[in-house]
């Protein structure tokens, strides 16, 4: 759900929306294919965590942004900008819209 209302919501501002994973295996398929600019990962994954992926798109040098209902980003994680959950569609597209200005 959170997924799709992302999706309409990024559509709707004219990003393209390269992929949907719902499963780390379905992640790690997009992160091979490398077709985006940016990544947008939530911590927690269907119940399983998303940190490893989180890690490798940093050191990739990709643009991230992590979606999270936790508090906060764990001890140790790379600095990346923290959308905390629930988020209003204005906050993700002004992320979105940094990160995009970040790539020129």
């Amino acid at each position: 759900m959170i997924a799709a209302f992302v999706e309409d919501v990024l559509v709707d501002e004219g990003f393209v929306v390269s992929g949907i994973a719902s499963s780390l295996a379905e992640a790690d398929a997009l992160l091979e294919r490398g077709e985006f600019d940016i990544a947008i990962v939530d911590l927690n994954l269907r119940g399983q965590s998303t940190e490893d992926i989180v890690a490798g798109l940093v050191a990739a040098g990709k643009p991230v942004l992590v979606a999270t209902g936790l508090h906060g980003l764990p001890d140790g994680f790379p600095a990346v900008p923290l959308l905390a959950k629930p988020f209003s569609p204005i906050k993700l597209v002004d992320i979105v819209r940094g990160l995009e200005a970040g790539l020129s």
